[in-house]
């Protein structure tokens, strides 16, 4: 009976760490080399190159121009490899940085400098292993000029062919940026708030503040201060500070501001926010807003539901260890009787 306790006890235990071991795997699955990844990315810099020095296209068009560049995709591995290229426009993330991730909406009015309008490309090749090809981008300039920066990403993405026990394909990708400029005229900074409102950002209860950047400059080292006061009587419920954040061109930042675990109080409230850059500029707002009572309940009953369901591998864990427990209070029971 004494070797049976034994067995089930560092079996139990082989489980917990099995648990434990996937859920930390999982977690760690983002960090990839370029050496697992098996291919490369670069930009072949053409003559109009501003700076050399930068391994990204800077490049210095004129109006209604057209030019071919080249990216160069490098399949490492020992089999041939399918990649899918993206060019997507700037934009600010939820963070705060400059991103070219994913497609997103843009708010550039004036549809012919987007890059979608300016950009053609294969969407797909397909590359021998241990072999160099050079990707055609075809750019074709908008025969009105224009001031300030276009800022794009070249998203390079190589197809998985085996799919994950979970179903999912990965896909690992490379980020190779994209700057069109047509001349040295200044461009003077603006930021405009549109709305607040009550959310969850990062899982906790926040306000959001849209910030727009409406011109074609991307901003970068800003500094953010923050106060959120009761309306009435001026009391302090909110202070935040926020440094080198960044703006992309024509774009639109979902600021959040977290509440620090603390519930949304329905009510009247005012703002003051400051933003300054390296620049010397400086930006100042203060709004009214609200917090409704249904926008307050509805958060927060969100917050508390996300917080009951714990990570399902580390329920799983504790299931195990609760079991583990009554297995050896049961084989001692046996044993005494």
């Amino acid at each position: 009976m004494k070797m049976t306790y034994h067995r089930i006890l560092f079996a139990c235990f082989l489980c917990c760490l099995l648990v434990v071991f996937v859920h930390s795997k999982q977690g760690n699955a983002q960090e990839t080399t370029s050496t697992e990844m098996g291919y490369h990315i670069y930009a072949i810099l053409p003559e109009n190159q501003q700076n050399p020095d930068n391994s990204f296209f800077d490049l210095r068009m004129t109006p209604g121009q057209e030019q071919t560049i080249e990216v160069a995709i490098v399949n490492d591995s020992s089999e041939e490899q399918t990649f899918t290229i993206d060019i997507n426009q700037a934009y600010t993330n939820e963070q705060g940085f400059i991103d070219y991730s994913d497609k997103q909406q843009t708010q550039e009015t004036n549809k012919q400098l987007t890059i979608d309008q300016i950009v053609t490309y294969k969407k797909t090749v397909t590359i021998q292993k241990q072999h160099t090809e050079k990707v055609p981008i075809t750019l074709k300039m908008p025969k009105e000029a224009y001031a300030g920066e276009i800022l794009a990403g070249i998203k390079v993405s190589k197809l998985e062919k085996q799919i994950n026990q979970e179903g999912i394909t990965n896909t690992y990708s490379y980020l190779l940026g994209l700057r069109l400029t047509e001349n040295d005229q200044i461009v003077q900074r603006k930021v405009g708030l549109e709305k607040i409102e009550p959310t969850i950002a990062f899982g906790k209860a926040s306000i959001t503040i849209d910030l727009i950047n409406p011109v074609r400059e991307a901003y970068g080292h800003l500094n953010y201060h923050v106060e959120v006061r009761e309306a009435e009587t001026g009391k302090l419920i909110n202070q935040k500070e926020y440094t080198e954040l960044q703006l992309a061109p024509v774009s639109t930042y979902h600021f959040s501001i977290d509440w620090d675990d603390q519930h949304l109080v329905a009510g009247n409230y005012k703002l003051k926010l400051i933003i300054t850059d390296k620049k010397e500029n400086n930006w100042t707002y203060h709004r009214k807003f609200s917090i409704s009572p249904n926008a307050a309940k509805q958060v927060n009953t969100m917050v508390a539901e996300n917080k009951q369901f714990p990570d399902i591998r580390l329920l799983l864990c504790a299931i195990l260890l609760i079991l583990t427990v009554l297995v050896i209070f049961l084989i001692k029971k046996r044993t005494s009787s």
